[in-house]
């Protein structure tokens, strides 16, 4: 018995070092909020090429092999999943629907794509058209960086960084079913003053207590 357990060890210590080598696997959690103001919770994991050396002299490896996350919600759960280099930005559950919104960024900076998933509770969303996708529900309330808090909180369409916003990128590619740099400013007039009335902040809202 002992026998085996060295040889096992013998087998599996290379493998696991091969595996580290090659391969990094990142787990996080995020929370979000979602149209009504219900908390939920999001974990991400994401399978990589391990990374070697330095950007800006000799490196290789490195890229995104598959990312997956679960989204969890007042006992609700759903799953998202992609062999893309994609990070979901927006999550939303609306009559026993989830919805998620994603950045593939698998040929940043030279392309920007944004991409919809929908699916039943309980089951693993799955990609949809554009124009499928809510625009209610297209609010980012997943990785908001200050930049993206400052421009949210106010959001004025005349305002350059609202026109290049990822809210305003999402919005156009639900209506015109394209991926554009710069949004127009009468277009997100629109839409907000169509899909929002009332509303100046994009901020997701406050947990309810």
């Amino acid at each position: 018995m002992n026998k085996w357990i060295k040889y096992s060890l013998l087998l599996f210590l290379p493998v696991g070092l091969l595996l580290w080598a090659c391969f990094d696997r990142t787990a996080w959690d995020e929370e979000f909020t979602i149209e009504d103001g219900r908390l939920g919770t999001a974990r991400f994991t994401y399978f990589e090429w391990r990374f070697w050396g330095h950007p800006h002299i000799i490196s290789f490896g490195g890229g995104t092999i598959s990312c997956a996350g679960t989204f969890r919600l007042d006992g609700h759960r759903s799953h998202w999943k992609s062999i893309r280099d994609e990070r979901v930005f927006t999550v939303q559950f609306r009559e026993q629907r989830w919805y998620a919104i994603s950045l593939d960024r698998t040929h940043i900076p030279r392309e920007i794509v944004i991409r919809f998933y929908s699916g039943k509770d309980g089951e693993t969303l799955q990609e949809i058209e554009p124009h499928a996708y809510p625009l209610k529900l297209a609010i980012q309330n997943l990785w908001l960086h200050d930049q993206d808090v400052e421009v949210l909180s106010v959001f004025k369409p005349d305002n350059y960084w609202a026109r290049e916003s990822l809210l305003a990128k999402t919005w156009w590619k639900v209506v015109h079913g394209e991926d554009v740099e710069e949004v127009k400013q009468d277009f997100i007039e629109k839409i907000a003053a169509q899909e929002f009335p009332g509303r100046v902040s994009f901020l997701p809202p406050q947990p309810r207590k």
